[in-house]
């Protein structure tokens, strides 16, 4: 087993790792690995590992935290404030081969500013590579950011830190993303495009983790991706009356801290069609003074909308998961945790499976007996009061004895 320790306030420590501003360790591939935080003065009152799906062990000793990690990983170990938090990224080996025409960043630091890429340009974060500055893709198809480095665009005051817009057959894989500081940025902003497909990223973002916007997004699919925000995590804006929003698919997201809103479509005067989310598991911070924690918002003139296999992470969760219509369309509810359904729109949602439990009740109904003659034992007197009291429970399953 490899063996690695990792200061909590120093940076720099592994081969093809810089000092990147968001505290994050970035490590060789070859599992599986041990990481040790030591804390020589006390291990701080409060640590969380963020995501809480993380397959892995973890031990908490008296001057340090030990991790295995088994796999490649990605996570967050948050000291509640008493030390800095720290990013901790495991993953493969990079499979790219750079080529002449490739923008490609080393392992190293980069002072990059704002890259605009050409028109067919494959633009390369090694891994171990920090690039400072944005990412712009504009009226340029064909372009791929790939590789397994860090976009850390946190001081470079832009409102997103990877943007594609007016632009078709982009993908973006691998890459670790870090939204500009400012309040409200956002991490990946996909405007005016079709044909793109984001897959394997991470994103941190103080607003919006990734956002679909413009009068016309079609077939984007967004997979396997691990989202730390402090707003939505995934939105989609359609603009103009007859913006034309179809194909979008988002699956397999990882949401670290989702008291934000998991997903929110904002369309009120457009049609969005053949929208999918399906597969999110939600890290929830322990519940506070709210009485519910949404899933999803849906405004749109027709929306056909399936959400499916939303699931939350956690030893405190709201007592409700609310979902919200507030215009009539085909939304599908699918395979949810318990929530109760706000719509502003009759049949505007379609709940399969809205509940994580099954409410079974049982009751013996006593047949009659030929030798009871108590008036209050027939039949005749109890049935009322047992109706009564099934339609106050709303089982799923009834089942009765005798």
């Amino acid at each position: 087993m490899k063996k690695t320790v990792v200061f909590a306030f120093a940076c720099g420590l592994f081969v093809g790792l810089a000092a990147a501003a968001p505290a994050c360790r970035q490590l060789e591939a070859g599992l599986p690995h041990e990481v040790v935080l030591p804390f020589p003065q006390g291990l701080p009152k409060t640590v969380r590992v963020l995501p809480l799906s993380f397959a892995g062990d973890v031990a908490y000793e008296t001057n340090a935290v030990r991790l295995c990690l088994k796999d490649p990983v990605r996570l967050r170990v948050d000291f509640g404030g008493d030390a800095p938090t720290q990013t901790v990224f495991v993953r493969p080996r990079d499979t790219v081969t750079p080529r002449s025409t490739d923008l490609y960043f080393a392992p190293g630091t980069h002072q990059a500013g704002e890259i605009v890429p050409k028109a067919g340009t494959r633009v390369i974060l090694a891994r171990g590579a920090v690039v400072r500055g944005t990412i712009r893709v504009r009226r340029a198809d064909g372009v791929s950011v790939v590789g397994g480095g860090i976009l850390d665009a946190t001081d470079s005051g832009a409102d997103a830190a990877l943007t594609v817009e007016d632009s078709s057959d982009v993908q973006v894989s691998g890459i670790q993303v870090f939204s500009p500081s400012r309040s409200g940025s956002v991490g990946l902003s996909l405007s005016d495009v079709s044909q793109v497909a984001v897959r394997g990223v991470f994103v941190q973002a103080t607003g919006e983790a990734i956002r679909l916007t413009g009068g016309r997004v079609r077939n984007v699919t967004v997979a396997d991706v691990d989202l730390d925000c402090g707003g939505t995590n995934v939105s989609v804006v359609a603009t103009g009356a007859n913006a034309d929003v179809r194909g979008v698919s988002v699956q397999s997201c990882r949401l670290w801290d989702a008291l934000g809103l998991p997903v929110s479509i904002n369309a009120a005067g457009a049609d969005v069609r053949t929208l999918t989310f399906s597969d999110f598991e939600l890290d929830v911070k322990p519940y506070s003074g709210r009485a519910e924690l949404p899933l999803f918002a849906v405004a749109a003139r027709r929306p056909e909308i399936a959400f499916r296999r939303f699931r939350l992470l956690g030893d405190k969760l709201p007592p409700v998961a609310a979902v919200e219509s507030q215009l009539p369309g085909a939304v599908v509810a699918e395979d949810l945790p318990a929530f109760a359904l706000r719509s502003a729109g009759a049949g505007a949602v379609r709940v399969l499976h809205p509940r994580a439990y099954v409410k079974v009740v049982t009751s013996n109904v006593k047949c009659p007996a030929p030798w009871d003659k108590t008036p209050q034992h027939h039949w005749t007197a109890r049935s009322p009061r047992l109706f009564a009291q099934w339609r106050t429970m709303q089982p799923d399953i009834l089942s009765l004895q005798e």
